[in-house]
């Protein structure tokens, strides 16, 4: 699967902005990612697409603020035996209340994002199919 990001060269973490890890691609604007997607199809290449977005600066929280919370959430949910679906809602209440409501404030900002990502690229793929059904 293609792993693709956008506003920066890397794949992003949740909280932060950065995860370290490099994308296969950076393609910033909707129409080239559509582009990328429509091309993948077109070639009958089956799979998904990820495409990576970064929180927003404003909202974004540093490493040094998150690491050890999320640590922190992951050794407890392990030590009491959570797993499976129960996970998450776990982790996210959890470092939410380790970081006094910053990490729910930075998810709120990343989810808005993500959005506007999307729906941007939802109108670049459905004009790129417009414009191919026309031709």
């Amino acid at each position: 699967m293609p792993v693709l990001s956008c506003e920066q060269d890397n794949f992003a973490a949740f909280y932060t902005r950065d995860s370290g890890l490099r994308a296969d691609f950076r393609l910033d604007d909707a129409a080239q990612q559509a582009r990328f997607i429509r091309t993948k199809w077109d070639l009958g290449l089956v799979g998904g697409v990820a495409l990576s977005a970064p929180v927003p600066q404003a909202a974004a929280m540093w490493s040094e603020e998150i690491d050890a919370p999320t640590e922190q959430a992951l050794a407890e949910a392990a030590a009491e035996g959570i797993t499976g679906k129960a996970v998450t809602p776990f982790l996210l209440a959890r470092i939410k209340a380790l970081t006094g409501g910053r990490s729910l404030t930075t998810n709120i900002a990343l989810v808005k994002h993500n959005a506007e990502v999307g729906a941007r690229l939802a109108l670049a793929l459905a004009h790129a199919g417009s414009r191919a059904d026309a031709a």
